[in-house]
């Protein structure tokens, strides 16, 4: 059985908030990076694959793929990580199984709204949020795990 315990969209991927806050907290394991465009620059990816030698195992890999990449790490204690939320829907309707996600850090862009002091979506950002919600995918915004979060729903997202 997956022993799934984290799933967030932080623009910023492995970081300090991820690595100090969410992993001990959680005793995450594994980190799964779900990103086409860390997937395909092999120098980046090998960087960020090696910070977690001898505590964590990172392991880069695409939103599509994202299902059967986890597949075979049933046992493991897993953390996931999106750089934005299109790639979120990517994964999801490409089969990844998703019940909760985290929306830790997306930063301000233009024709964002501020949804949280850490948290900026678009439009496009939006529609991807309200698929997840209609599918039954609880939504909350939350930096750390010692921080209240704020649930997003369909009425925080009309504006």
């Amino acid at each position: 059985m997956l022993n799934l315990l984290l799933t967030r969209v932080d623009n910023r991927l492995v970081h300090g908030q991820v690595l100090e806050g969410w992993v001990p907290r959680l005793g995450v394991k594994t980190i799964f990076v779900a990103d086409n465009a860390l997937y395909g620059d092999s120098f980046n990816k090998a960087i960020l694959e090696a910070m977690g030698q001898g505590v964590i195992d990172i392991i880069v890999v695409t939103p599509s793929t994202l299902a059967r990449a986890i597949g075979g790490a049933d046992k493991a204690k897993i953390a996931i990580l999106f750089r934005n939320i299109p790639s979120v829907v990517e994964a999801f309707t490409a089969g990844f199984d998703l019940r909760e996600l985290n929306l830790g850090n997306i930063h301000p862009k233009p024709g964002a709204t501020r949804l949280t002091d850490s948290v900026y979506v678009d439009e496009n950002d939006l529609v991807g949020l309200k698929l997840l919600i209609e599918k039954g995918v609880r939504v909350e915004a939350r930096s750390l795990p010692t921080e209240p979060g704020v649930l997003v729903t369909g009425a925080l997202l009309e504006g």
